[in-house]
């Protein structure tokens, strides 16, 4: 971002202030785990996203705002972008984030494994193996009221938000981060959404109407369009899953070896908990004794990708469920039959370590939908 001209949107009828970077008081980023979205890109830093924000018009009515906000002149040099992992991996893809001290700089965001077993030696040993790339988009959360919110400022100082909050106490210390005032001089009170399903995790519009509020030192509300709300929240992570099953002829699974590759778009939002989950349950509610899976998530100029629901678990459920019907076709094997002989229940282990001890109804779940 080389220059950014709000005057002539200042001079407009109607127009009460222009808010942009040099008008946070306090941190100008936020992030549920990692703090680095910015709440306005700054004249000199990178817009890395279509979600990211430069200015924020506060007029007297919305038409005011949207006409000024057209009247908000922006000058950039545009630079190369990644939209996919593989691009962002590759040796010559520009870095969106700068590196933590002592790292290499790189495009991942985070990675995590689990390992148990002899994988090689069970894969060798099976008599049937089945391998396959399974890949799942982003997806929208499509609830039916968008961000939307109000906001205040009372004789005492304290700053008052009125939006739907999935993650209250996060955003409560978020806010008060962005405007630079002791915790005690913010409230933030939940709304009861029209829907939610994970996206409102993450701060949105909160630090913005705080910022109105305490800068003009007047009530403000907001309320996207759903243009604008496609833009700007976060989306379940695309990802691909690279999976191989072993099994021996009789259906006994044996091996599972699976590599994720996560979009986790521009900034990090819940993609670390995501990937998590993703790759702990990548072996689904299945028994599989030798096991190999590694996650990668990473940056690119996408929407960010947050919490939806499952948290990263519906895609790899997506990806070993995809493979297990294949190899119940190729054993010749009913695919009820082949989870029943593989499915977890009490006394089991995960592909963790975790003993199962109590509540495990797979099977019993099986044979409902089996007679369904």
């Amino acid at each position: 971002l080389l220059a950014l001209d709000t005057s002539q949107a200042e001079a407009m009828a109607g127009v009460v202030m222009v808010l942009t970077a040099k008008d946070v008081p306090g941190r100008n980023s936020f992030g549920i785990i990692i703090p680095h979205q910015p709440v306005f890109v700054p004249v000199g830093g990178q817009v890395r996203s279509i979600s990211d924000v430069l200015a924020l018009v506060v007029a007297e009515s919305e038409a005011s705002a949207r006409a000024a906000a057209e009247q908000v002149h922006v000058e950039y040099r545009e630079l190369a972008g990644v939209f996919t992992p593989h691009e962002a991996l590759a040796p010559d893809a520009p870095i969106l984030h700068p590196p933590r001290p002592g790292d290499e700089p790189s495009n991942v965001m985070y990675g995590t494994h689990v390992e148990k077993g002899d994988v090689d030696s069970a894969m060798t040993g099976a008599d049937l193996v089945v391998e396959g790339c399974f890949k799942t988009p982003f997806i929208e959360h499509a609830y039916l009221e968008p961000e939307s919110g109000t906001a205040d400022l009372d004789a005492e100082g304290v700053v008052t938000v009125r939006m739907a909050s999935q993650a209250v106490a996060f955003h409560h210390r978020g806010v008060a981060a962005v405007l630079g005032l002791p915790p005690d001089k913010v409230r933030l009170v939940h709304v009861s959404p029209g829907g939610g399903f994970g996206a409102r995790n993450d701060l949105s519009l909160h630090p913005y109407l705080a910022l109105a509020a305490l800068r003009t030192r007047r009530p403000v509300k907001m309320v996207l369009t759903r243009a604008e709300s496609l833009r700007f929240h976060t989306k379940r992570h695309a990802m691909e899953h690279t999976v191989r099953l072993g099994a021996t002829r009789h259906g006994r699974l044996l091996a599972l070896t699976c590599d994720i590759l996560a979009d986790t778009g521009a900034y990090s939002s819940a993609g670390i908990p995501v990937l998590d989950q993703a790759t702990l349950f990548a072996t689904g509610p299945y028994n599989v004794p030798h096991v190999r899976i590694k996650g990668r998530s990473v940056y690119t100029n996408n929407v960010p990708c947050g919490a939806m629901r499952g948290f990263g678990i519906p895609q790899s459920a997506f990806a070993v469920e995809s493979l297990m019907d294949e190899l119940a076709e190729k054993l010749g094997m009913s695919p009820f039959e082949l989870r029943r002989l593989n499915g977890l229940q009490v006394g089991s282990s995960t592909a963790t370590g975790q003993v199962l001890e109590s509540s495990v109804p797979f099977r019993e779940t099986l044979e409902r939908v089996e007679q369904a």
